[in-house]
């Protein structure tokens, strides 16, 4: 029997986001490093930007949305939280 595919949790997700976008990415590449779709990053870039968790910056003419600080220590204590519950299964 195959391996059933399982899809990723929603703090997963965020925690792909803000770890792919801690030198500052677009958009695109954003959705690409995280390997999701466009509406679905779009959509959890908004809600990380109004949690603080990242920064939309303006650079010439691109848009590039960077990891704030609250951000990082967010994907430190998950990996953490993370890495603990692995060690106790």
């Amino acid at each position: 029997m195959a391996a059933r595919k399982r899809n990723r949790a929603r703090m997963d997700i965020i925690a792909t986001i803000l770890s792919a976008a801690i030198s500052g990415e677009r958009m695109t590449h954003i959705m690409y490093k995280a390997n999701l779709n466009y509406a679905l990053v779009k959509d959890c870039v908004k809600g990380l930007i109004a949690a603080g968790l990242i920064e939309e910056v303006q650079t010439g003419k691109a848009i590039v949305f960077k990891t704030t600080p609250k951000g990082l220590s967010f994907v430190s204590d998950f990996n953490a939280l993370k890495a603990s519950l692995a060690e106790a299964t």
